[in-house]
């Protein structure tokens, strides 16, 4: 669900705040039911006390003009 996340709080509609929740990569994190209210969210996620995993993307393509004509740029994703 949240692949980037390591440590996270919700805050549900009635204020209350859900947390520490731990995310790891091989399970989604079932918040279920606010402890409060019984509501079951939509949930917000607390930004500023959430913290995520150092996570960087990295793209890499040819340049056309080095490619050999008759070739095709290969793009990496």
């Amino acid at each position: 669900m949240f692949s980037q996340l390591k440590m996270i709080y919700l805050e549900c509609r009635c204020g209350h705040t859900i947390g520490p929740l731990f995310q790891n990569n091989s399970a989604d994190i079932d918040v279920g039911v606010c402890p409060v209210c019984q509501g079951n969210g939509p949930f917000a996620i607390d930004s500023e006390r959430t913290v995520y995993r150092n996570h960087q993307k990295v793209k890499l393509q040819e340049s056309p003009g080095s490619v050999p004509a008759g070739r095709y740029a290969v793009r990496l994703i």
